[in-house]
């Protein structure tokens, strides 16, 4: 995941995950200040976040 905002709908088809793991995946992120949610059901890695299971 870069710093461009991503929709969830696309996260969750790429990821293979079912939508209750990637909605806790995310979540664990968005706490430890990884990625922020945004409008329109985006999401969007913090710049300067490195790491987690969505860096790539």
């Amino acid at each position: 995941m870069g710093h461009d905002p991503f929709e969830v709908d696309s996260l969750l088809s790429h990821s293979g995950l079912q939508i209750g793991q990637l909605s806790m995946a995310l979540l664990a992120l968005e706490l430890a200040g990884m990625v922020e949610r945004l409008p329109g059901s985006r999401v969007q890695r913090v710049v300067g976040a490195t790491g987690g299971a969505l860096a790539g």
